[in-house]
């Protein structure tokens, strides 16, 4: 496996990872949220104690509403709401960038797995091309000396190389006896590596 696509996917990993990690830290740290059972008896016990009245309803004897203890409770509230509006806001600011950035990371796997897939149809025809060179080559074992002669004159060195590196050392020599004295030079030059 190409080490890019290996890193690409461990990072890839770790980042899901710390997303959810993330998500859960947010979570368990966001203040519960009250029910309306535990909002209105929140109220009653702060109007209660505003106008005098204690838990358990009996009147102390101050009988007047307190409007500003009633403000402070929907001020509180309101509060409350502009908190976990931010909250929300900033949560989901950082969610779709979080999505953004798996976006992105998403598109670089398919990219590296196109050129994976690439790279395997290359190597799958390269080795079908051996195979055939190979099954080539055990043709031209079996062939004679004059039989060889008029097909190398029309190849080009490339092909006569790749024939002669792939033939046994037993039929070799019938390759440069079926060239010319120039050519079987020339090619010998080639695969000895001393041509310029």
């Amino acid at each position: 496996m190409n080490p890019l696509i290996k890193w690409t996917i461990i990072l890839l990993i770790f980042f899901i990872i710390a997303v959810g990690l993330s998500f859960v830290g947010l979570v368990y740290t966001a203040p519960p949220i009250e029910t309306d059972q535990e909002i209105s008896t929140t109220i009653s016990k702060e109007n209660s104690q505003n106008t005098g009245d204690d838990i358990s309803g009996q009147n102390t004897g101050n009988t007047a509403s307190s409007p500003v203890g009633t403000m402070s409770i929907r001020d509180s509230l309101k509060n409350i709401i502009k908190q976990n509006t931010g909250d929300y806001f900033f949560l989901k600011i950082t969610v779709d960038s979080l999505y953004e950035q798996l976006n992105i990371k998403n598109e670089l796997v398919e990219n590296q797995l196109a050129q994976i897939e690439l790279l395997v149809k290359q190597v799958k025809n390269a080795e079908q091309k051996r195979q055939f060179l190979k099954e080539l080559t055990k043709t031209y074992e079996t062939m004679k000396v004059t039989e060889i002669r008029p097909i190398l004159e029309k190849l080009d060195d490339a092909t006569i190389i790749a024939l002669y590196k792939n033939m046994s050392g037993r039929t070799r020599k019938n390759i440069i006896n079926g060239l010319s004295s120039d050519r079987a030079a020339q090619i010998t030059k080639q695969l000895a590596g001393t041509t310029p």
